[in-house]
């Protein structure tokens, strides 16, 4: 009788540590991928490309907006000058 509570509380035992295990290496696995030790100048270096990287794209909203009001002067001006020859000629 004592013998089979203890080796059911061995195998318990086994499997328990078993589990720990696996989770232990598939946690260490897949961390080691995750992170990397970066020096911090290069991270210094990618918050500056961060940074240049999001005035280049104002700067492109920018002018595209501009081109677009410029586009739009256009077509108003052009239509001004329709009614104008249209006017004149009635």
């Amino acid at each position: 009788m004592v013998t089979i509570v203890l080796i059911l509380i061995l195998s318990i035992m086994t499997i328990i540590v078993l589990l720990f295990i696996l989770m232990v290496s598939s946690f260490s696995s897949s961390d080691s991928s995750r992170f990397e030790i970066v020096p911090s100048k290069e991270i210094k270096k990618g918050k500056k490309r961060q940074k240049k990287m999001k005035e280049e794209e104002e700067e492109e909203k920018e002018k595209k907006e501009e081109e677009v009001k410029k586009k739009k002067k256009k077509k108003k001006k052009k239509k001004k000058k329709k009614k104008k020859k249209k006017k004149k000629k009635k």
